[in-house]
């Protein structure tokens, strides 16, 4: 399944750390940049804890939370038929 398609099953508060097990191949401080643009879009909204450490999670908005309903029937194809799809080479 495409790190796409695994991202628009994530639904409910996450910490980066659920980001990184999920969005595999990219380095933290791109995941990082990636959060912040879907903050930046309204797609997700940052949320900060004062503790010790800090927590940070993030959750969809409602705009964010609309595109995984319009998401969910290419992650379930995807999941379904993914596998059989040729993928590009080189």
């Amino acid at each position: 399944m495409s790190p796409v398609a695994r991202v628009a099953g994530l639904r409910g508060a996450r910490r980066f750390s659920e980001y990184r097990a999920v969005v595999t191949g990219i380095s933290d401080r791109l995941l990082t940049a990636r959060l912040r643009e879907l903050e930046v879009e309204g797609l997700i909204e940052r949320h900060v804890r004062p503790t010790t450490p800090v927590t940070i999670s993030y959750t969809p908005s409602a705009a964010g939370l609309r595109l995984i309903e319009v998401l969910q029937p290419l992650v379930e194809w995807d999941a379904a038929f993914g596998h059989d799809v040729a993928r590009p080479t080189g």
